[in-house]
């Protein structure tokens, strides 16, 4: 035994593993000892051999139970050369599968072993793959110590192949710093070291190192040549992980550069070869390059799908470094779609782990997105300050890249604060860097900006060139959302120089890009709304186009495709394959006369008020008004009619003849909210906006009692109360017409073909309590709710059993909704958001018992009519989408007519209002006629258009109510 201790201790001086010695067992019965001894060694070292084969074939997970196993045996052997080399085998499988924490505990042990028994090619091995997990967590000093340890190891012993890998691991290491020489001089020394020993993969990492660096230096044509020698040698030698990663590297060069097809062909193969080996981090940077194709050719839903897999997919396998990204990427759909305080959230988490990461380079890159989610709120000095940070990162790094960005950026804040001079000075940096790194996508949008900066200046002829130039290169490389942009730039460059029907021209091609755009938006409601707010100035410059040009009929049309874009998306979902048509001139005229009603369509732009008149007979009228000239200023006009309406008015004027005044009392609301104390109604407000709203079309409007309006509101005008507007010597709007509203002349159109497939009887709700929010009980509720419920042959739900448990099961198949309780309108800075409220939950109730904008807007309802007997059901944000509301909600869901209200109703008004509406209903009057009934019947018993105005008709209003 004397002789195979001494051999053993050469082995491990000269660093061999053990099982190369071959010593004489001396005695028949160690042969037998033996024996068994050698198959145990023999069978780990075959599956040590066979975890070597299973990487070769990416079969990682099979490969780490293969080395597992045989790390058993060479522990039963005592065999501690081959168990480091295990470890290692170990920890490297981990690290592919990027269970970094795991990897790292295998390295540390194999790490003690080979200092133990001084084995240095495997303690090169070890201090490497520590070194690659300390650059994974972005500790960038840790990971150089490492690495330039092993790379000394590796010196030392000759081991050239670990040289190669230890130098590519410091070129990354720079590579992540942004310290771009540095990382081309250690992927040069790796690469010419890895040709001259044969040692293909790592050459294939060096020349894949050298890509990635040209690459984050925007020199694109050089990252090309290297990225496809490096999938050359990956395909040769089998590996398809790094063959998936340098596919990806492919498409992200020509996603920087266009053309989107061919980014998009690369990415898509190497998603392909990512599932086939099932790596995952392969799989989700190859799902958020697929993303931002889509997010450039404005495929917003498909592009935020990918982003979200990937995303679920990077937080899984804990890779901080992919979830920042993805969380940009994120930022960006938000940004695009106008959602700029979503956009910045996203940005500031993904700067937390950038920073966290250390990754310097990248750290500019989000300043640059944080400064944009500032700009796009008009947070201009914000913005200046995170884009000149960023700037000076990327100059610091001499990433041209970086400079450019942060230059353009730089350079549309002077633009918008009018300082041409300088705005052109950072284009004109921007356009020479983007000339000499051939960027087209880029090199486009500068010449897009320069040209806009030029008509701002009057300066039309540079003006054209430049956008005509842009135009051009947006539709090469495919960015519709650019082109979108570009084409409403020529319109507003020729209406500028009043050649409208140039302007038209262009208008008309920009509103086509922008819906094919549109049509391709996620299923949400909020993610439409933002999306189209951002496109809304497209519309309204054609309406101007055409109204300047005299083209009632074009600009009417028009005005109404803007209207309520999202809630159609919903009623009638239209594909590139079927675009929704929108409503013509024809249809709009029939519309009228079926309805036999007028119909009114305001519409706000800039400074004017647009106003058309189609009478059932088919007479076409238009008026236009401009607020503040007329000394009547659209903003409090608005803000006016509804304080003279609710509990907003301190003015001691009478209507007519008659001091009107609010009682206190319960409120069908916030409690906080309502009336306070006893105050007197303004009707002078109510008579400006008839002056503003009315009166420029009064000649138009029918002479005829009880006429049909239907009033299609833009915007803020949503919230006026219609029936309330006063004139002296004729009183209310209401005295005279009878009056419904509508989102949009197509909404109507298509709620008019909605019919009830209620299986259900009517669903009649009241006074639940104790209420959710300890919201005060309702007793008017209760007794309403109860006499409604009799008139329609039905049970109410009341009180403690009104649920969110109880009530929703039933809202689907219900062929009647009245819902009579608090209704809630919770606002903040961005964001609206409003419920009906339920009975509190018992203690095994799951629900949160607020019936919500979200919640119904997910519902699938077939009542044919919601009477929402409650607070501000049509009270929320304002947009070209109309009012955001309970009652736009349930028209969404499927319910063709819903009543409505406006602001915070009294209790026991409301309920006379309601029984005497059910009363008229059931004699056969329509929802429009028998509302305005119940309404006259309050305001002769209580005057003031608090008690009355509230309550809207909205959608189908000459339909009546059918029995089950």
């Amino acid at each position: 035994m004397q002789i195979l201790g001494r051999a053993i201790a050469l082995g491990l001086l000269v660093g061999l593993p053990v099982g190369v010695l071959a010593v004489e067992p001396a005695s028949g019965q160690e042969e037998l000892t033996q024996a068994p001894q050698d198959e145990k060694k023999a069978e780990a070292e075959r599956l040590f051999e066979q975890g070597v084969q299973q990487v070769e074939s990416n079969q990682y997970q099979e490969a780490r139970q293969s080395w597992e196993a045989a790390l058993e045996l060479f522990r039963e052997l005592g065999d501690r050369t081959r168990e480091s080399a295990a470890l290692n085998k170990i920890g490297s499988a981990y690290g592919w599968q990027y269970k970094h924490d795991q990897a790292l505990e295998y390295f540390q042990q194999a790490l003690t072993i080979v200092r133990e028994i001084g084995y240095q090619s495997e303690e090169s091995t070890s201090l490497n793959g520590i070194g690659r997990f300390h650059l994974s967590k972005g500790q960038h000093d840790q990971a150089l110590e490492y690495l330039q340890t092993a790379l000394t190891i590796a010196r030392k012993i000759g081991n050239r192949s670990k040289e190669s890998t230890s130098l590519n691991g410091i070129g990354f290491s720079y590579f992540y710093q942004g310290q771009y020489e540095q990382a081309l001089e250690y992927f040069q020394q790796a690469l010419n070291i890895a040709r001259e020993v044969g040692n293909r993969k790592e050459e294939a990492q060096s020349i894949h190192g050298i890509g990635v660096t040209y690459s984050s230096r925007v020199q694109y044509a050089q990252a090309l040549e290297y990225f496809q020698q490096a999938l050359v040698i990956y395909r040769e030698v089998g590996d398809r992980a790094r063959e998936s990663a340098v596919l990806n590297q492919i498409g992200l060069t020509y996603n920087n550069q266009g053309p989107y097809d061919q980014a998009l062909n690369y990415y898509q193969q190497a998603l392909i070869v990512a599932r086939e080996i099932s790596d995952q981090k392969i799989e989700a940077a190859s799902l958020n390059g697929i993303g931002t194709v889509q997010l450039g050719q404005g495929q917003y839903a498909q592009a935020l799908a990918h982003f979200q897999q990937a995303l679920a997919i990077v937080r899984e396998v804990r890779d901080r470094n992919l979830e920042g990204r993805t969380l940009s990427h994120i930022g960006w759909i938000y940004s695009r779609q106008g959602q700029h305080v979503e956009a910045l959230e996203h940005y500031q988490e993904a700067l937390a782990i950038i920073r966290e990461l250390g990754h310097y380079r990248r750290e500019g890159g989000a300043l640059n997105n944080i400064g944009s989610a500032h700009y796009n709120q008009g947070q201009y000095i914000q913005a200046l300050d995170y884009h000149q940070q960023a700037l000076t990162i990327a100059r610091e790094l001499r990433n041209s890249g970086g400079v450019g960005i942060a230059l353009h950026r730089i350079g549309a804040i002077y633009d918008q604060k009018g300082q041409y001079a300088q705005a052109l000075d950072h284009y004109q940096q921007v356009l020479a860097i983007a000339r000499e790194e051939k960027n087209s996508r880029w090199e486009g949008s500068v010449l897009n900006s320069i040209g806009q900066t030029h008509r701002n200046q009057g300066q039309y002829v540079q003006a054209l060139d430049h956008f005509q130039e842009s135009l051009a290169t947006a539709r090469e490389v495919g960015d519709r959302a650019w082109e979108a942009i570009t084409l409403r730039n020529l319109g507003l460059l020729y209406y500028d120089q009043d050649k409208y029907d140039e302007a038209s021209a262009y208008f008309h091609q920009s509103i086509v890009v922008s819906e094919a755009i549109e049509r391709n938006l996620s299923a949400n409601d909020q993610s439409q709304i933002a999306f189209f707010e951002t496109r809304a100035n497209i519309y309204s410059s054609l309406e101007e186009s055409l109204v300047a040009q005299n083209k009632t009929a074009d600009s009417l049309e028009i005005a109404d495709r803007s209207r309520a874009r999202s809630l159609l998306q919903f009623l009638t979902p239209s594909t590139d394959d079927q675009p929704r048509e929108p409503l013509n001139i024809k249809q709009i005229k029939r519309l009228a006369r079926d309805k036999n009603a007028t119909l009114i369509t305001y519409s706000i732009v800039e400074k004017d008020l647009h106003i058309w008149v189609v009478s059932p007979n088919g007479d076409l009228n238009f008026a236009k008004a401009n607020p503040e000239e007329s000394g009547i200023p659209l903003a409090q006009v608005i803000r006016g009619t509804r304080a003279a309406s609710t509990s907003e008015g301190t003015n001691n004027i009478a209507f007519a003849r008659e001091q009107y005044r609010i009682d206190l009392q319960a409120m069908r609301g916030n409690s906080s909210d309502g009336p306070r104390r006893i105050r007197t109604r303004d009707p002078e407000h109510l008579e400006r906006g008839y002056d503003l709203l009315i009166k420029p079309i009064e000649q138009y409007l029918p002479e005829e009692q009880k006429s049909r309006l239907i009033i299609v509101p833009h915007r803020e005008l949503g919230t006026v109360p219609f029936t309330a507007l006063f004139k002296k010597g004729q009183g209310f709007l209401i005295d005279r017409y009878t009056i419904t509203v509508t989102p949009s002349l197509q909404t109507l159109h298509t709620l008019q073909e909605k019919t009830s497939t209620a299986t259900g009887g009517p669903l009649v709700v009241g006074n639940p309590s104790p209420m959710v929010g300890k919201l005060t009980p309702l007793p008017g509720t209760e007794v309403e709710a109860t006499a409604i419920a009799q008139k329609l042959n039905t049970t109410p739900i009341l009180g403690k059993q009104a649920t969110e448990a109880t009530i929703k099961p039933k809202l689907e198949n219900a062929s009647i909704l009245h819902l009579a309780t608090h209704g809630v309108l919770q606002k903040s800075e961005d964001d609206t958001n409003s419920w009906l409220a339920l009975a509190n939950p018992t203690p095994d109730d799951t629900e949160d018992n607020r019936l919500t904008i979200s919640e119904i807007f997910s519902s699938n309802l077939n009542a044919q009519v919601a009477v929402l007997s409650a607070c501000d059901t049509n009270s929320g944000q304002t947009s070209g989408e109309g009012v955001v509301s309970l009652a736009r909600a349930f028209l969404k869901a499927g319910v063709p007519t819903v009543v409505a209200s406006s602001w915070k109703v009294p209790d026991q008004q409301t309920r006379i209002l309601m029984e005497e509406f059910y009363d008229q209903l059931l004699a056969g009057k329509t929802y429009a006629k028998a509302l305005r009934t119940a309404q006259l019947k309050v305001r002769a018993q209580f005057p003031n258009p608090f008690y009355w105005a509230a309550f809207t008709v909205i959608g189908e209003g000459d339909r009546t109510l059918e029995l089950p």
